[in-house]
């Protein structure tokens, strides 16, 4: 009895060890578990996030970023709302009205009318309410000259390929006419011609000089006045 009494000691020692080591033991199971947890979180925010394939991307953009569409994108585009052209070609042999080197500038009077209107970077759409105005007020023009006949020309900056360039000249120009055809203007007597990259206003390489590049421009033809 004496000798069960002197290993009580030692037994509560290592009941208390086995317990202590079963409660280590949970803790590092839920450790691990919230530690697995955790990488799993990360790792699932990591599969959302963007791959950068280069240092540029790494970087961010710059000012002026020029991301070109694909170019078969700028053919394709919205051709469902296209307004058709006309079915008389400028120029050509039998048609009443003339080549597009017989179109003139707008005197400094008409200008104050047939003002030049500008797109932002990559962009076919007039976005200023401005330039949604002049828009309107050449309409306005048309309506009420209808011996006047109109040529617009669609202009890009000197950045991307020329096709790509002569794709967006002509979304420019073909919206530009189509603002004018919905203010009520009979589509017969608007034509457009794109330039792409060829015909800059401004010469440099600036940000500045391709802004005033991306552009849309005007010349008419007065049918009324002898050639």
């Amino acid at each position: 009895m004496k000798n069960l009494l002197k290993l009580l000691p030692i037994f509560s020692l290592l009941l208390a060890g086995s317990s202590c080591q079963q409660r280590n033991s949970k803790e590092d199971e839920s450790l691990a578990a919230r530690y697995i947890k955790n990488v799993k979180s990360l790792w699932s925010k990591s599969e959302q996030s963007p791959l950068y394939r280069d240092q540029n991307e790494f970087l961010g953009p710059e000012e002026e970023e020029f991301i070109p569409l694909q170019e078969e994108d700028l053919h394709i585009a919205y051709i469902d709302q296209a307004i058709p052209q006309s079915r008389e070609t400028p120029g050509e042999l039998g048609s009443r009205i003339p080549g597009i080197e017989r179109f003139i500038e707008p005197t400094s009077a008409e200008y104050s009318v047939f003002k030049t209107l500008y797109f932002n970077t990559n962009d076919h759409t007039l976005r200023s309410k401005e330039y949604i105005q002049i828009a309107y007020q050449i309409s306005t023009y048309l309506k009420q000259h209808s011996e006047v006949y109109l040529f617009i020309s669609g202009h890009c900056d000197e950045r991307g390929s020329e096709a790509y360039n002569l794709a967006l000249g002509t979304r420019r120009a073909n919206h530009v006419r189509t603002l004018l055809v919905q203010n009520g203007v009979d589509p017969e007597r608007i034509f457009t011609i794109s330039y792409g990259k060829d015909k800059p206003a401004a010469f440099g390489h600036s940000p500045l000089d391709w802004s005033k590049n991306r552009r849309a421009d005007f010349k008419i033809h007065n049918q009324s006045k002898k050639l």
